[in-house]
């Protein structure tokens, strides 16, 4: 019985604190997606940075800089208008910056960028004790800077965990998820 109420106590304090923290904007969203980083294909341009995973993107380098690519589908569907992107991990040094990005059909070597995060040692934690910062980028739905998923390209997100110092495991460049939400 005390299980119960236990149980109940934190859902009841969870309906109520979880607006508060911005959680109940996302569901003013049609749509959204949470895509782990550890599902990109990852591509690390120093030779001696060790790449961690998991559901996630850890990296770190003994020797010297880090510079990693990490690149993945966005899974949204046609006709989406994207109103939001999201990047969530951890830069005590270093940064981490992650886009959407758009390539036409016809001219494959060359995209387009269409939103833009970054996480830095400035970016405020949104959970401390986990060490986890979240870079969000509001887009708009008319003008300039609307990004309407259609047929004619192919959209996809990347993102660069980069370093010119060497950066101990204890302080990894960190890549969680994405989100997307969209109307």
């Amino acid at each position: 019985m005390k299980k119960i109420q236990i149980l109940r106590s934190i859902f009841l304090s969870l309906f109520v604190l979880l607006p508060l923290c911005g959680y109940s904007q996302i569901y003013s969203f049609k749509g959204g997606v949470r895509i782990p980083a550890g599902s990109c294909v990852t591509h690390s341009n120093t030779p001696k940075a060790e790449l961690t995973g998991g559901s996630g993107i850890g990296v770190f380098n003994y020797d010297g800089a880090i510079d990693v690519t990490a690149v993945c589908s966005l899974p949204v569907p046609e006709g989406a208008l994207v109103r939001q992107f999201v990047a969530v991990g951890n830069a005590t040094k270093g940064t981490v910056t992650a886009e959407i990005g758009a390539i036409l059909w016809n001219v494959p070597r060359q995209y387009s960028q269409k939103a833009l995060v970054q996480i830095d040692p400035n970016t405020p934690y949104e959970v401390p004790e986990m060490k986890q910062k979240k870079a969000v980028q509001n887009l708009p739905t008319t003008g300039t800077g609307v990004l309407k998923i259609d047929r004619i390209q192919t959209y996809f997100i990347q993102a660069h965990l980069y370093s010119s110092t060497a950066i101990p495991v204890e302080e990894a460049l960190e890549l969680f998820y994405f989100e997307v939400y969209w109307d």
